[in-house]
Order: structure tokens, then sequence, then C-alpha cells
């Protein structure tokens, strides 16, 4: 499943209790992002790339490898800018 969340740069978008992610892409992005866990940031400000990013990582369990995508339990995107608005695409385990 895809979700859509638009915003103004600047702003900040909560997504917490939507799931598993698996991967985002911004289709308009603000000049800069982070993700943020319960009010501390979990990652340095970013600059967007323009294509999908994936959030997987390969876990072992019982000698098999499986992905683990990032846990949205309290999970917020936050944007810098002063103008412009924001489309962020966010891929979900089914």
């Amino acid at each position: 499943m895809i979700l859509t969340f638009k915003g103004l740069n600047g702003s900040a978008i909560a997504l917490h209790q939507i799931g598993e992610l698996l991967g985002y892409e911004f289709v308009e992005s603000p000049p800069e992002f982070r993700f943020v866990r319960a009010g501390v940031p979990i990652s340095d400000w970013t600059i967007p790339m323009p294509k999908y990013v994936s959030l997987q990582s390969p876990v072992v369990i019982n000698s098999s490898v499986r992905t683990r995508g990032l846990d949205s339990t309290s999970l917020m995107v936050e944007t810098r800018g002063l103008s412009g608005r924001f489309t962020l695409l966010v891929w979900l385990r089914e």
C-alpha cells in the first residue's frame, strides 16, 4: 500500500500508527527533511533524493534472512523551508 502526504515546507507530518514503512519518495521535495521519533531526531537533516528510498534492513531469524522496515510508532517527518509545498509517498508493509 502507498500513502500520500502533502504539506507546506517547514511543517511536520505525523506517520505514527500507520504500520511498518518499507520506503518513501518525495514527489515534490522540501529543501531538507529528517525523521523524528517521540520528539527526538533519529536522522540528520537531509536533502531529498529524487527517487524511491528503501528503509528495509536485513534481519536474521532462525537462520533465515528476512527484511524489516522502519516502525512508525511515534514517528514524524519534519521539513525545512519558508515557502512551497511537498508531496511524500510512503510504502507500507501489507
